[in-house]
């Protein structure tokens, strides 16, 4: 149960690690497939997503539209979100660049027009060599 109650906190809501203290003695058991398997615990009912208060989003609103030169930053929690359609509806709608981490990489490809590694990698074909 407590694997289960670590599994369903490191990936719903706001992802992130967990510790699970397990004692050495279990390490080198074993257990019989079938057994395995009737252990395993069916989620039915995962973590809600986190949705943010109204005031919230209105303030991040009103940051955007007041900010010179915004940019989106994707991380992880995109990822995991599966949010790649709204992702790109708010950028395509917006105009506002933006800029993939790592975890994010795939969301929107690097060569979409308001990338910043696209226009990174424009620059650097222009660049003359020397």
């Amino acid at each position: 149960m407590g694997v289960a109650r670590a599994i369903r906190a490191a990936v719903s809501g706001r992802p992130g690690g967990v510790y699970l203290d397990l004692p050495a003695k279990l390490f080198p058991q074993t257990i019989d497939a079938e057994a395995g398997k009737k252990s395993l615990i069916k989620v039915v009912d995962p973590a809600p997503r986190q949705i943010p208060a109204p005031d919230a989003v209105q303030r991040a609103l009103d940051l955007l539209k007041s900010a010179k030169r915004p940019l989106i930053i994707l991380g992880k929690g995109a990822a995991y979100a599966q949010a790649d359609a709204d992702i790109r509806a708010l950028v395509e709608k917006t105009g506002i660049p933006y800029l993939p981490m790592s975890m994010a990489k795939g969301l929107l490809p690097d060569t979409h027009e308001q990338s910043r590694i696209r226009g990174a990698l424009v620059r650097a074909a222009r660049k003359p060599t020397s």
